[in-house]
């Protein structure tokens, strides 16, 4: 490596993360020649990425991967994916190492202060020239409030449904012709003294 900038020791001295290193080097197609450090490319990033080796230690993240978990890089760095990122999805058996990508999928880590943030990741894995899988990097991104959002616009259309099935019950059960309309004057069910006055067969009356 070129740059000691990002360099902790155990990425000296430890061959596996070397070539995790020089693995990303060449996927990001940077000259190993030119001074340039991965790491600080991986910085200037946006998206929150994590930089991985065989044994799912966290060689690498960047300040936005640090910010969805709570925790400083130096705190997270070194340890395994399960315990510096605490994806709960995530055992024994890494799913990037099993599947060589990971494409749009939905995962939940608990960031250092309790919360549940809901991201998206994509990942892959690296090869060295042999063609050996050395390493991984992740992408990350965060989905909580889209989460949020889904969850209420569910539980609204939950309590909608609710709404009307007792409408239409107390609606059915009016022995005079009678009907519900919303603000626009569709109708919204009806009695079935109006539904026979109507002509409009049972399975019609809900509009």
């Amino acid at each position: 490596m070129t740059t000691a900038a990002h360099d902790g020791p155990f990425l000296r001295d430890d061959a596996e993360a070397r070539a995790c290193y020089e693995a990303l080097v060449a996927f990001l197609g940077l000259a190993p020649d030119t001074g340039v450090d991965a790491f600080q490319a991986l910085a200037l990033s946006s998206d929150a990425l994590v930089l991985v080796d065989v044994r799912q230690r966290i060689l690498y993240c960047n300040s936005r991967a640090a910010e969805l978990t709570g925790r400083r890089p130096d705190e997270i760095m070194g340890l395994r994916c399960t315990e510096g990122l605490r994806f709960v999805e995530c055992g024994k058996h890494c799913p990037l190492f099993d599947e060589g990508t990971v494409c749009a999928r939905h995962c939940l880590l608990t960031a250092g202060d309790g919360r549940a943030v809901h991201v998206v990741k994509n990942a892959q894995t690296l090869r060295d020239g042999t063609g050996r899988i050395v390493g991984g990097i992740e992408s990350l991104h965060d989905v909580t409030d889209l989460h949020q959002m889904q969850v209420r616009l569910r539980d609204r259309a939950q309590h909608l449904a609710t709404a009307y099935t007792l409408l239409e019950a107390c609606v059915r059960g009016i022995g005079e012709a009678a009907l519900a309309i919303d603000s626009e004057g569709c109708i919204i069910c009806l009695s079935d003294r109006a539904a026979e006055l109507l002509g409009v067969e049972p399975q019609e009356r809900k509009v």
